[in-house]
Formats: structure tokens, sequence, C-alpha cells
């Protein structure tokens, strides 16, 4: 018996078992928090616009910039390449699957909901969860795989994705302010990198620890916004 558990321990699927749940035992408990700041009220019901903006304009702009500035080469241009194609294929394709659920599950609902279901089956919200779960795992360097592979899916969040939420652009639709800052750091990380750039130490710290801050940020935002639900 304890031969098999030495070898289950010592395989590398275990550490990698090990890993993913550290990453979500931290995330839970980042959402725990959030909700026990709304229900006591120690934070004003605007905070979560305040985190949500703060996420958006600096600390996923930052963990986008220096990743891809750290870890992106010149040498590996042809892989990188694959990967965004293959994000696109797949971003067809999901868009595809998300087209027919969201026939069925709108089907009676009110015409101006469409494009609220067919945002909610395409897109997922791989950067605040995602981004810091595949980094805890596997390390930096799938982790910039991971980014290259959704460079398509961003674009369609804050281009078609917003013309989605826009009632399928029955409303006046104009490219998100949001779009800039993660636009900014995908394209200077990718120059950054493949140059080989040397960039001044503080500003590698500064970056480093901003996008530390995303994934806790993020879920005790999700946390507070939770909070101010009833549990039925």
């Amino acid at each position: 018996m304890m031969d098999f558990l030495q070898t289950v321990t010592a395989s590398p699927m275990y550490e990698y078992f090990t890993r993913a749940a550290t990453q979500i035992l931290m995330i839970l408990l980042y959402i725990g928090i959030g909700f026990i700041l709304r229900r006591s009220g120690l934070l004003p019901e605007s905070t979560s616009k305040s985190l949500s903006l703060l996420e958006t304009f600096v600390f996923l702009p930052a963990l986008l910039f220096n990743n891809l500035s750290s870890n992106v080469r010149i040498e590996k241009l042809t892989t990188y390449s694959v990967m965004v194609i293959s994000g696109a294929v797949f971003l067809v394709f999901v868009l595809l699957v998300a087209w027919g659920f969201t026939k069925i599950f709108s089907k009676g609902r009110p015409a101006d909901e469409y494009g609220t279901y067919m945002y909610m089956f395409a897109f997922a919200n791989y950067g605040y969860v995602g981004y810091p779960v595949i980094e805890g795992v596997f390390g930096s360097g799938m982790l910039t795989s991971m980014i290259l592979f959704a460079v398509p899916f961003t674009f369609a969040i804050y281009t078609y994705g917003a013309i989605l939420l826009s009632n399928g652009g029955s409303k006046k639709f104009t490219i998100p302010k949001k779009m800039i800052p993660i636009l900014c750091a995908l394209v200077l990380g990718v120059v950054v990198g493949l140059t080989g750039v040397k960039l001044p130490s503080f500003v590698t710290g500064m970056t480093g620890a901003l996008k530390g801050c995303m994934s806790p940020v993020a879920m005790i935002m999700t946390g507070f916004v939770l909070g101010s639900l009833r549990f039925k």
C-alpha cells in the first residue's frame, strides 16, 4: 500500500492535480472574502465596478505584457502563428455551437435576449480565472501559448461580443475603451519579446507585481457580486 501511494504521489499527474487543486482552493477563498465583505457592508456597493475597472485597465494588461515580453521569442514565431490560427479555427467552431444552443434556449424568449444568450454560450471568462490557473499549474511558458491561442477570442469579445450585448447592433456600437489597454499590452508584449529589448528592472518588477493582483481581485469582485444576491 505504501509503495502504491509513493508511486502515485511521485507521478507528474499527481503534481498537476495538487497544483490545480491549490489554485482552485485559493480562488474559492478569494470569492469567500468578497462575499463576506459585501454581506458585512464594509465596502460600498460601487466597489465591484471599481474593481472591474482595475482588472480591465491595469491588472490584465500587466499580465499580458509581462508574460509575452518575457516568453515570446523570434525562434518560436512559427509555433506562435500556429497557436493564433488554431485559436481562430476553434473560435469559429465555438460560435457555430453557440449559435445552435442559442436557437434552442432563446426560443420563445424576447428577441432582444438573443444577443445575451449567444454571448453566454460563446465566450468564457478565461482571463480572470483561466490565466492564473494555467500559469500556476503549467508555468509561464504554457500561459504564453494560452494567451496567443486566445487572441482571436479577445478580439471577438470586444467587437462581436460588444455588438451582441448592444441588442445585436440595434444600439449605436463603438469599439469599447476596454479593448485599448488590452490590445496595447498584447502588441507591445509581442514586440518587446520578439526584438529582445532589455526592459529596466523596475518595469518588469512593476508589471510582475500588478499581474499578481489580477486573480485575487477578480475573485474577490466575484464574491462581492454574489454577496448581493439571495441564496434562493
